[in-house]
């Protein structure tokens, strides 16, 4: 039977230390960073988001397609050039890249990132997924089948004047199973699964079932620890300029 690719998954509230854990356990295993944030995804919105203090650096990737067998300059010449966001030496991907005037959806993550996890298992290192968006993680752990429902911009400025409770007696009426497991206080969710539910009738359910082997890690803090380390943030985030960056 065919072996799964290992994936370790770091999960955690905000200010958790989810970043410095994942640095600091791929550091040991030889393993490279996947982030699954959705601000963090985005180009230019860094203290807000609390990007690690990274820099994007110019590596060398080897075509092994190319190269196998080659030796000298004619192997040395079958490389490509890329941009890799570097923190701590460690590689990151998916942080700091799209273009925030874009939208960067669930499923153009979940492919992305399963690329990256597909690139960094060949090269025999260890893919680590750490972030806070709940969501855009189980979509790759669990593989989830995304419905494919374009955005209708109209149904959206009108839902945008609801209120989260109106939201949610909407998608009620709507699709009851998705009403009862969506995180009911998220405008955002809640639009979408009335905009998926009115689209094909309900919003599908997501089967999950993992093709990987998976190591999950979870931090818990306390809530008065999680909270001092929220406030210190934020005031190191006011005084690096996150009021002028907005």
């Amino acid at each position: 039977m065919r072996k799964k690719p290992r994936l370790i998954t770091i999960v955690g509230p905000t200010a958790s230390g989810k970043s410095e854990l994942a640095v600091r356990i791929a550091k040991k295993i030889k393993g490279e960073i996947i982030s699954a944030d959705s601000r963090q995804i985005y180009q230019g919105l860094t203290i807000g988001t609390g990007k690690v203090p990274g820099r994007w650096r110019r590596a060398f990737t080897s075509l092994a397609s190319l190269s196998r067998g080659r030796s000298g300059p004619e192997r040395a010449s079958a490389t490509q050039r890329r941009d890799v966001f570097v923190y701590r030496g460690i590689p990151h991907y998916l942080i700091d890249e799209a273009n925030p005037r874009r939208q960067y959806s669930v499923a153009d993550f979940k492919r992305e990132a399963e690329k990256k996890i597909r690139d960094i298992t060949k090269r025999r290192k260890i893919p680590i997924v750490a972030g806070g968006t709940a969501f855009w993680i189980d979509s790759v752990v669990y593989d989830l089948n995304l419905p494919e429902v374009p955005p209708n911009r109209s149904l959206r400025r009108k839902l945008a004047k609801r209120t989260p409770a109106q939201l949610l007696a909407h998608l009620r009426r709507l699709d009851p199973a998705r009403a009862e497991n969506i995180e009911k206080g998220n405008p955002r969710r809640l639009i979408r699964a009335i905009e998926v539910a009115k689209a094909l009738g309900k919003v599908p359910k997501l089967e999950r079932r993992s093709p990987y082997d998976v190591l999950w890690i979870g931090i818990l803090r306390p809530a008065r620890a999680l909270a001092r380390r929220i406030r210190r943030r934020l005031a190191a985030r006011k005084r690096a300029g996150m009021l002028e960056a907005v």
